[in-house]
This record gives structure tokens, sequence and C-alpha cells, in this order.
């Protein structure tokens, strides 16, 4: 079961970078770029958060704005927070002013056209 927690002092530290890193990003891509477009953009990112802090890597993610959109309205909670899983990563659902915190020290993997 997945586990889903809204951090407190959340903070991108940058991007992960490795060969196995550069492999999920590859494989990614292809399944994003592939049907109905879903995603806007995707960042694999080093964050901090937490009391004492720990450190994880985060799948960050903006959906199209039509789904984001419908997510405002019915489940807000899910922006911001962290949903720890049995994958290599963690995953989180960003908004826009966390991507704008984002960027500052990690590129997309992905961009829709």
């Amino acid at each position: 079961m997945a586990e889903r927690m809204t951090p407190s002092n959340l903070a991108f530290i940058g991007e992960q970078v490795g060969p196995k890193d550069d492999q999920f990003k590859a494989r990614r891509r292809r399944l994003f770029a592939q049907g109905t477009p879903v995603f806007r953009r995707a960042y694999l990112a080093r964050i901090s958060y937490g009391e004492p802090a720990v450190v994880s890597v985060a799948l960050c993610y903006r959906y199209v704005e039509s789904i984001e959109h419908e997510l405002q309205r019915g489940f807000k909670y899910m922006f911001g927070s962290v949903r720890h899983g049995a994958d290599l990563y963690d995953s989180m659902v960003i908004g826009e002013e966390q991507e704008l915190e984002l960027k500052k020290v990690c590129n997309p993997f992905y961009e829709a056209p």
C-alpha cells in the first residue's frame, strides 16, 4: 500500500541523475508520449521535507490543464503531497507555484508537445 503525506518544509534540492535514473526517464518519456496527453511536464528531483529533514527522490509531474482543474476542484489535497510506494521513487503532483520553485534547480525530462 502506498502512503500519502503532505510534508512540512518541502524543498527542491536538484535533479536526480545517473545511469539508472536516465533509463527510468527514457521509459517514462516513451510512456507519457503514447496515447492521449495526460502530463504537461515531468521531473525526477531530489527533495527534502519534514522535521528532521528527510531526503528523497520524487517523480514530480504536472497534469494537462483539464485534468489539473478537475483535481483542484475535487482533490486539492493531492498537490504537494508525497506518495511513498513500493516503486524506486516517490511521486508528487505539483502545482504552478511548486513548479516555479522546482524549475530553479531541475529541468523537466518530459514536456508535452
